[in-house]
């Protein structure tokens, strides 16, 4: 038989096993429950160190170290939804083209609430010279320039050629803030964006100038030349040779003016000023079922001198404009908001003006509102 104490020994060491193997599964338990939370942090330490502590990323951006072993991948921060997928970038004609934001909207309205209701001024082909944007801050030097001096407008620019745009960017904010995107004139008064706008919709080659107010969506006409209204003959042709070739293409977004007028809301274009090379009136009529929101229209047409192939001449833009409704303004209706004499050395044909389609001169302005403006 076993004595009492030999019994007595053997309970008490199947006891101590006993609290040993609880301590043991208390152990496991507790070192299943943070293995997790172990490795969520090594995967934090793993993202934020770098080559110099013996890892390296993959291309597709998981991390491997130099012995060969597969590293743990990075955790990827948490970002807001994104938007609906198109293309970073386009190579293209030209070279690589960026998308990139240039314009807010407000309520799918391109202009700020607070400038809305005022006279809407539409600006295609900007450049440099004799732009809205100048007119309106160089000094009254008579009637020509009220309408534009006035705080009531608002200018939608167009500029496709991209160092000009950035030219006439206005640089109004501290170094360190954001300006309103696009900003053309002071006070969010405008907008300039780096489209071109032309009769079809997409990516377009651009042909550039070695003078860069000739360049433009239509094709050259190097033959076509006429410079017998030309004093100097010889710096005429020199002008001609540097104007009607493209030095190089590019790639350039259009739209039509029908979508331009969309992006405004339903407010009516109160003056257009365009100078786009031969692309003048096929922008206006890109306008279509809308083109009756246009007011007052400026453009540009060849007389004696063509640079482009396929454009209007003269006498067929205003047998064009009368068909869409317009009528050749008055000496009254002009002075507001464009030079009697024309500018930058162009004639202005306007109804009593002494300038016609058969006029001596390179080219002409052509000023026109609607049939049913009030003046």
């Amino acid at each position: 038989m076993v004595s009492a104490q030999a019994a007595r020994g053997v309970l008490h060491s199947r006891g101590l096993l006993a609290a040993a193997s609880f301590a043991l599964g208390v152990l496991l338990q507790t070192y299943m429950a943070f293995v997790p939370l172990g490795l969520q942090a090594a995967r934090r330490r793993l993202q934020f160190r770098g080559p110099d502590r013996g890892e390296h990323r993959r291309p597709g951006g998981a991390l491997r170290n130099f012995n060969g072993g597969a590293g743990i991948a990075p955790l990827r921060p948490k970002t807001a939804p994104a938007a609906p997928a198109v293309p970073p970038f386009v190579l293209a004609e030209g070279g690589l083209m960026a998308m990139v934001n240039v314009a807010s909207l407000y309520d799918g309205n391109i202009v700020p609430t607070a400038h809305r209701g005022k006279k809407l001024v539409l600006e295609l082909g900007a450049n440099t010279i004799y732009t809205v944007k100048g007119t309106a801050r160089a000094p009254v030097r008579g009637p020509e320039e009220r309408a534009l001096k006035a705080k009531d407008i608002f200018v939608l620019s167009f500029e496709p050629l991209l160092n000009k745009y950035i030219q006439n960017l206005e640089q109004v904010t501290a170094w360190n803030e954001e300006g309103q995107l696009g900003q053309y004139m002071p006070d969010g008064r405008g907008i300039i964006l780096p489209f071109a706008v032309g009769p079809d919709e997409g990516l377009a080659s651009f042909g550039v100038s070695s003078v860069s107010g000739c360049s433009s969506l239509q094709e050259f006409s190097a033959g076509q030349k006429q410079f017998a209204h030309a004093r100097n003959q010889k710096k005429a042709a020199q002008f001609f040779s540097t104007c009607a070739h493209a030095k190089v293409k590019r790639t350039v977004p259009v739209v039509t003016l029908k979508t331009v007028l969309g992006w405004v809301g339903g407010a009516d274009v109160t003056y257009a000023k365009i100078d786009i090379q031969g692309m003048d009136y096929a922008a206006i009529a890109s306008a279509g079922d809308q083109v009756k929101r246009l007011q007052r229209v400026m453009f540009e047409s060849p007389i004696n001198t063509h640079f482009n192939s396929n454009v209007p001449s003269c006498q067929e833009s205003m047998e064009n404009m009368k068909k869409l409704g317009f009528r050749l303004g008055t000496q009254k209706e002009v002075e507001p908001w464009a030079p009697l004499k024309g500018a930058f050395g162009t004639p202005l044909i306007y109804n009593g003006s002494g300038v016609t389609c058969q006029s001596n001169v390179a080219e002409a302005d052509q000023f026109w509102v609607r049939v049913d403006l009030v003046a």
